[in-house]
């Protein structure tokens, strides 16, 4: 038998020899076996509800009290499970009632409370996903996320970028299903369009190029764009989506770090070939990273990215917590840099089961 069947076995053994003494009327023999038991598994509910029974009927309320605590975290974790476990399969409304349940029980359970928010915001459902952020921010007021998330649902001031926190949180939480989700989910098709956009603009006699994936996540991009690279580089501010990436085996350096502080700290013109395939809609003002990208690469390099198409001027925060821009917005912060080789819009995935349109753009730095 293997060790861990081996340990499942001797428990059931316990928790049926408890119940034995109990229904025996050896009610000492019966605590005792009880824990005994959650000495070995703290968190065996049933030996946690039958304790709770047994010191109920003896009128010990204190230590019935201190039991029920404990049973009601453990019901409320393994509701919380059972709910992210449902999300990771994008079955959001069945998880719906597991993450209530773990609030139900825990009334201050954080974790919970975020995760609702965030399933309630995967089924469009903006009102309720707003309602548990606010009491979110009620139990941590100084969560800096929680503020982000409840401006891009149109409460409070509207920040440039979210903060570091939540992106690292958020593509943390999401390295696993990532690619699942976004490739069979969502029809994505980001590093496919934003690669034939490249090809049209490089000089087909050009050599092996020095490319940086901006945002590289798991390296979808990296699948298509290895192929025009000397050197490939990512960097990216989730560990674990890096670890997704490391594990293709397509890049030559991954760097964990922020976006604009790695070009400035990047040695100038270093890169031939900048690329962000929907990396870039986590930023609404975009003047730094243009000029840290600008000095980074080579006289007659390339900048090609993905935004997100906005109607409003400027930028926009949107309900999703990403950033939208205008269509004007990147030819004017392009001017007096940048030369504007080609543009675009593409559907490049779905959301709610709606094109999502994006620009696409490759911006080359002259050679003088």
């Amino acid at each position: 038998m293997e060790p861990a069947a081996a340990d499942a076995a001797d428990e059931a053994q316990l928790y049926y020899l408890a119940e034995e003494h109990r229904s025996a009327g050896r009610l000492a023999d019966a605590e005792a076996a009880y824990r005994t038991l959650l000495a070995q598994k703290p968190r065996h509910l049933s030996a946690l509800e039958s304790l709770e029974a047994l010191l109920v009927e003896q009128n010990r309320t204190d230590e019935a009290a201190n039991i029920r605590r404990k049973r009601t975290k453990v019901e409320a974790r393994n509701a919380y499970a059972i709910g992210k476990a449902l999300c990771n399969e994008s079955e959001y409304e069945r998880a719906v009632p597991f993450f209530e349940r773990a609030i139900e029980l825990r009334p201050d359970y954080r974790k919970a409370q975020w995760r609702l928010g965030e399933t309630f915001g995967h089924l469009n459902r903006k009102e309720e996903a707003l309602r548990c952020y606010r009491r979110y921010r009620e139990l941590d007021p100084e969560s800096v996320e929680a503020a982000f998330v409840i401006a891009a649902l149109g409460e409070g001031e509207v920040p440039t970028r979210p903060p570091e926190v939540y992106v690292q949180g958020y593509f943390d939480g999401y390295a696993e299903s990532f690619d699942e989700h976004l490739c069979k989910g969502l029809n994505y098709r980001g590093p496919e369009i934003l690669f034939e956009y490249v090809r049209r603009v490089l000089d087909r006699t050009a050599g092996p190029l020095d490319v940086l994936d901006i945002g590289c996540g798991t390296g979808l991009a990296g699948l298509k764009f290895r192929e025009l690279a000397k050197t490939l580089a990512g960097v990216d501010l989730s560990e674990k989506m890096l670890a997704q990436a490391e594990a293709r085996g397509l890049y030559d350096a991954l760097h964990r770090g922020d976006a604009v502080t790695f070009l400035e700290e990047a040695p100038e013109a270093s890169c031939d070939l900048l690329i962000a395939c929907d990396s870039l809609v986590y930023f609404g003002d975009l003047e730094s990273l243009v000029a840290a990208a600008f000095r980074a690469l080579r006289p007659g390099g390339f900048f090609a990215f993905t935004l997100e198409k906005g109607t409003g001027a400027g930028f926009t925060l949107q309900a999703s917590g990403r950033y939208a821009h205008h269509p004007g917005y990147v030819p004017a912060l392009a001017t007096g840099r940048f030369c504007l080789r080609e543009v675009g819009e593409e559907t490049v995935r779905l959301e709610f089961g709606k094109p999502v349109i994006e620009l696409i753009y490759a911006l080359e730095k002259p050679l003088k």
